[in-house]
């Protein structure tokens, strides 16, 4: 795989996990609550629901708090997650859910290696200064001072169309909280 997407995907996967855990810190602060990131933050990937379940449900009993996200098609292993806990033996009194976009540039429904040319493209456009992409565009003549031809301003204009894409990848947050005291965070809508 091309360095630079292991280490794009890299970014993106521990970008998604620090929002995740400062959410969670944030809520936390807000309520008074004693924090517990390692115990209680659940960003949901590949594992087996039922692992996840099990692991939640002795961080909600120990703790009466978690927090899990997770996006893209993962959020309905999340929901179905979600309702595993709260048919247990574990009384949730409260839920908090959050829906929102993230921009990644590899789309997290393929494989990786479907978004190398994306990355690729990405990368070039991104050594190009805004001034010259813009020149390149309007017409402005090029550095020997001869306009540029309607064909070659086209042809700029096609590679922007055609260039990198950010995909608007779904997320979904929800928080499960024992008790009723957890404060209502203007972020999140909240579901008995």
């Amino acid at each position: 795989m091309d360095p630079r997407l292991e280490e794009i995907i890299k970014d993106e996967t521990n970008s998604f996990r620090l929002e995740t855990r400062q959410m969670y810190v944030d809520l936390m602060t807000e309520s008074d609550y004693e924090q517990h990131i390692d115990e209680c933050v659940f960003v949901i990937g590949s594992s087996p629901a039922k692992k996840y379940a099990s692991t939640i449900l002795a961080a909600l009993k120990k703790h009466g708090v978690v927090l899990l996200a997770a996006k893209g098609g993962l959020t309905s292993k999340l929901v179905a997650i979600v309702e595993i806990v709260k048919h247990s033996d574990v009384d949730v009194q409260k839920q908090l859910n959050r829906i929102s976009l993230t921009d990644l540039l590899v789309n997290p429904e393929f494989r990786p290696e479907a978004s190398t040319k994306n990355v690729k493209a990405f990368i070039a456009q991104s050594q190009e200064t805004p001034q010259e992409v813009g020149d390149s565009i309007i017409g402005v003549p090029a550095a020997d001072g001869k306009p540029r031809s309607e064909k070659s301003i086209l042809s700029d204009v096609v590679k922007l169309i055609h260039g990198p894409k950010i995909y608007d990848v779904p997320t979904m947050t929800i928080v499960l909280c024992t008790n009723d005291h957890l404060i209502r965070n203007d972020f999140f809508t909240e579901q008995r």
